[in-house]
């Protein structure tokens, strides 16, 4: 299954399930989906959730992406972090947040300004989140 195509209810639906990882030098580690929660807060996308999954304390995954194989959804490349230990195994969890065209706000941008920097002039364009930078010639 297409990992972009998976929702909140498509984890809910299997906690309680095993997702085997198969990390080289760790070798097999199985998770358990523990929770599927939906993201509360009214600027969140309604596709927006975290899922958590238990781990074995005699095997640690170090945090990045892993290939998560399970029997219905098949392998899913998500990128898991270690979030705690506790005496039953460790915790990590991902977070999804699928952004469409109408959740995107939309950049406005400041009127250009130039600057000089030596032999070339750069012309800056800012924004709402950021400033890009563009050299010019002059």
């Amino acid at each position: 299954m297409d990992l972009g195509a998976l929702n909140h209810a498509d984890f809910a639906a299997r906690l309680g399930d095993t997702f085997r990882v198969v990390a080289g030098d760790v070798g097999v580690v199985e998770l358990e989906l523990t929770e599927a929660k939906q993201a509360a807060g009214e600027h969140r996308p309604d596709n927006a959730f975290s899922i958590l999954f238990r781990g074995p304390l005699d095997r640690f995954l170090a945090q990045g992406i892993h290939d998560l194989e399970h029997e219905a959804l098949g392998t899913l490349p998500i990128f898991l972090v270690p979030i705690a230990e506790t005496e039953d195994g460790f915790l990590y969890g991902a977070v999804f947040i699928r952004l469409t065209k109408q959740d995107s706000p939309k950049k406005e941008r400041a009127p250009a300004r130039t600057l000089c920097t030596g032999r070339h002039s750069m012309r800056t364009y800012a924004s709402k989140s950021s400033i890009t930078a563009k050299p010019t010639r002059s």
